[in-house]
């Protein structure tokens, strides 16, 4: 089904994993074919190389990837940041356009996790 991300719209595709865990697939034209282009993850099994998941914090973040820089704040005060081609989503409510990747409370958690390359 069609999805504007960014201001982009492309095609994607929602699969469920055995335990009913969801995976949203996002595909970009590129030659004239539908290619992957991100790829999100909703559930608690997986976590990424550096064994951030779903729930770690925003502290677990920080440790496990220094080099965080603020990707955007959305409407409803959820915060993306972005490092070695992860984007993770904390699901905070006190973020503003204001809000600096110093200030994201630290207790709040990762509730989104997509991997864009």
């Amino acid at each position: 089904f069609p999805v504007t991300i960014e201001g982009k719209t492309t095609e994607s595709y929602l699969l469920f994993a055995a335990n009913f865990e969801k995976v949203r697939i996002f595909t970009t034209k590129f030659e004239n074919q539908n290619i992957v282009s991100r790829v999100e993850y909703d559930g608690t099994l997986c976590k990424t190389n550096r064994k951030i998941g779903l729930s770690s914090t925003y502290s677990d973040l920080k440790t496990a990837y220094p080099e965080l820089i603020m990707h955007s704040v959305s409407k409803d005060g959820k915060v993306a940041v972005f490092a070695d081609g992860w984007i993770f989503v904390i699901g905070t409510t006190k973020a503003t356009k204001e809000t600096t990747i110093d200030r994201i409370d630290p207790n709040a958690r990762v509730t989104t996790i997509a991997l864009q390359r």
